[in-house]
């Protein structure tokens, strides 16, 4: 099944410094009522408007996860892994509005995902 579980709101624009998402099921279920502990998929997706500079965003993941910018893929680790963070670095020259969308994957054990950026 695909789950699509509730994430913090911000105001525009985004504080420099945030955790979108930090969830950790560990081995229990999401709590929908038609997903398992374990082989599911989770979406997460909204506009963000960011000031001007440099972010780095960072995800982490116990299985998949990707990370899409506009539609762009910033991450790409759909695989069955152990908690691992990965970050990528992005500019802004403007204020802009960015659509993001998070896609992750439980395949066994433990679940865990989240993702974040801080202004550098």
């Amino acid at each position: 099944g695909e789950v699509t579980p509730t994430a913090p709101g911000f105001l525009s624009p985004v504080p420099h410094t945030a955790t979108a998402l930090d969830i950790n099921w560990d081995s229990n279920t999401p709590g929908n009522g038609f997903t398992g502990v374990d082989y599911y998929l989770a979406r997460w997706k909204g506009g963000f408007t960011f000031d001007p500079g440099t972010y780095r965003f960072t995800v982490g993941s116990d299985d998949g996860v990707r990370v899409f910018f506009d539609g762009a893929s910033k991450v790409n680790q759909w695989i069955p892994r152990k908690y691992t963070e990965d970050s990528f670095e992005v500019t802004f020259p403007v204020r802009i509005n960015i659509f993001i969308q998070v896609d992750y994957m439980e395949r066994a054990g433990a679940a865990r995902v989240n993702f974040g950026w801080t202004k550098l």
